[in-house]
This record gives structure tokens, C-alpha cells and sequence, in this order.
């Protein structure tokens, strides 16, 4: 699925949002141990079952294993959530680093445009662990919901 709108399409198809093909800034919004979370769109290449995640040997502590995509191996992040709930991994990637999200419970699809104010954080204003960066904050459905700022969390993980 190269055509990046039928991707978008199907990813809110998957999670069950009504498809919309106009130009928009949709977010997905995940629960984690550190509070709801929101991945762009734009960043995520698909969503996968938490089956797919596979131990490897040797990652450094904040990976949780690696998902394999045809030739690509995916080190995939732990957001963690409810652990009772059935797991996914959005598989994420910007200016050729990539890697994945696992994440407990339903995600939802929330338009940035439609939320209340979307205010932009000072840089350490709100702690997350290594490697998560967030960049904005907004209220979404399960109250206040940090952005997470992807193109810095895979910087950081590569110069880690």
C-alpha cells in the first residue's frame, strides 16, 4: 500500500473509524504506563498484531523485541498499558529509521483539528522515559494526551 491515504484508510478501517479521505492531521491514541499517548499518522507504515513481536538477543533495555516486515527488522518499543488487554504495535518509521510501538487496549482516531487546543510543550516540561519524546499536548477522549514527537524518539534511539 504505497498510496499513503488508502494506508490511512486502512488503518482506520482496521480499528474500526469511519475511512475519511481528505486531507487531515489524524492522530492514533494508545493508553501506556505513562498516560494516553498519540502517534501521527503520517509516521505510521501499519499496525500489526502484538504476535508478531519476537525476543532478540542482545537489544538494549527499552526494546521489548523485534517485529520482522519482508527484509526490515523493526526494534519495537514497549508502551505498555492494560496487560490484560490485546496487544498491537504500530511499526513507525521517519528519514529511513524505523521502529515499533507496542501498546495495550483499543487505539482510537482522534483529528487534531477537531480537538480543543493543541498546545506545544517545553522541551523537559513533561519527563517521559528514554527514549520517548513528546512534542504537544491536547485533551483527547481519555483526557490529557501527549503527542509523541517521533522524528526526535527514533534520533534518539539511533545515537543511543
Amino acid at each position: 500500500m504505497r498510496d499513503n491515504e488508502r494506508r490511512l484508510a486502512w488503518i482506520e478501517s482496521l480499528i474500526g473509524a469511519r475511512p475519511n479521505l481528505v486531507p487531515r492531521s489524524n492522530v492514533v491514541t494508545v493508553s501506556s504506563d505513562h498516560g494516553p499517548l498519540a502517534l501521527p499518522f503520517a509516521f505510521i507504515e501499519e499496525i500489526v498484531p502484538g504476535s508478531s513481536l519476537r525476543p532478540f538477543a542482545f537489544l538494549p533495555a527499552w526494546f521489548c523485541g523485534t517485529v520482522a516486515r519482508g527484509v526490515d527488522l523493526y526494534p519495537v518499543l514497549n508502551l505498555g498499558g492494560a496487560p490484560q488487554a490485546r496487544t498491537s504495535i504500530a511499526l513507525v518509521s521517519h528519514d529511513e529509521r524505523a521502529c515499533g510501538f507496542r501498546f495495550s487496549g483499543a487505539p482510537q482516531v482522534v483529528d487534531l483539528d477537531t480537538v480543543g487546543a493543541v498546545t506545544n510543550l517545553a522541551e523537559g516540561e513533561i519527563p517521559l522515559p528514554f527514549p520517548l519524546s513528546a512534542s504537544k499536548r491536547f485533551e483527547g477522549p481519555a483526557g490529557p494526551t501527549l503527542l509523541l514527537d517521533v522524528p526526535a524518539t527514533l534520533r534518539a534511539l539511533c545515537e543511543a
